[in-house]
């Protein structure tokens, strides 16, 4: 090991540097090209996060790069090729990314800005660049004023929650799934509607958590008043789009919402997860939110809407 001191470090005809010893596991770079895998240095090169879409997959290193394989007809896997791919390839462009997320044929990051971007089919203006296109082999990004904290993913749209609680949406747009109040695709964030007082009266703000599936989703947000004001604060669970399962478990039958629509109360519970299922047949469609754990206590999950095949764990197939 050298000492420090004034100077260039140089070397003779005779010699020749040896970069071995030049990178350290735990900086942050995963350093392949100085031996560095996730074997040896798992805090660089690990994998962190992981997402499966309909034919291909992406997952997130340690180190913020994404990764993609599978089928790759739509430009999904970010290479900017057509081609499909047996193992990972490294996706072009985004840097120092948070968090993915990966639709039936797309796929979407946040990176070290708290931007997104996104690359693959662009039918239905899931990309959220202003415009359709077939598809997108160069990772665009999309067209947000706010930060952006989570991210969600569905099978032809996408939706943003940003740091000030609130929500946008683009994609695909049938039934209402973008909570837009409207049933047209939109080619660029749209904000969800959060507040309004006319009827359905909505008052969805301070979102923490979204999921969003095929036909419907669904978000958190934290009531601050709790039950009317009468009981401690809590999570209400809102979803909107289609209804065909009561997927969005508001106590009516089978009624879409165009905009967002509170669950049926189930007392005043901490929710702290929430999944949208992706199915395009009927029966099938449900919804799930799972509570928090505190002082040894909590840690259920909640289920409604399609029960065909048992998907709603409670014994049953109604």
């Amino acid at each position: 090991d050298l000492g420090y001191s004034g100077g260039a470090l140089a070397c003779s005809s005779g010699c020749a540097f040896d970069t071995g010893r030049c990178h350290q596991c735990g900086d942050g770079v995963c350093s392949t090209a100085l031996g560095e895998d996730r074997f040896g240095c798992a805090q660089d090169c690990g994998w962190i996060e992981i997402a499966a879409g309909y034919t291909h997959s992406c997952g997130l290193k340690a180190d913020g790069t994404v990764w993609c394989w599978g089928a790759n007809f739509d430009g999904q896997l970010g290479d900017l090729t057509n081609v499909d791919r047996l193992t990972p390839v490294k996706v072009v462009g985004p840097v120092g990314v948070s968090a993915i997320g990966v639709g039936e044929d797309h796929s979407c990051a946040i990176d070290g800005n708290s931007e997104v971007w996104c690359w693959g089919d662009n039918s239905y203006g899931q990309l959220g660049v202003g415009f359709t296109a077939p598809y997108t082999l160069v990772p665009q990004k999309v067209l947000l004023t706010y930060g952006t904290v989570s991210l969600s993913v569905g099978a032809y749209q996408t939706c943003s929650v940003f740091s000030n609680g609130r929500v946008s949406c683009w994609g695909r747009n049938d039934f209402g799934a973008l909570g837009d109040s409207t049933t047209e695709p939109k080619y660029a964030p749209t904000p969800v509607v959060q507040y309004q007082t006319t009827s359905p009266a909505v008052d969805m703000q301070g979102v923490l958590a979204l999921s969003t599936g095929i036909w419907h989703t669904c978000a958190l947000n934290y009531d601050s008043l709790g039950m009317g004001g009468n009981e401690a604060p809590y999570t209400r669970i809102w979803c909107w789009g289609r209804d065909y399962d009561e997927e969005l478990g508001n106590g009516t039958v089978t009624t879409d919402r165009l905009v967002p629509g509170r669950v049926q109360p189930t007392g005043a519970l901490q929710f702290v997860g929430i999944a949208a299922s992706r199915s395009n047949s009927n029966r099938y469609n449900h919804s799930c939110a799972v509570t928090s754990i505190e002082g040894g206590v909590g840690g259920d999950v909640y289920c409604w809407g399609g029960g065909l095949y048992g998907q709603l764990g409670r014994g049953d197939t109604a």
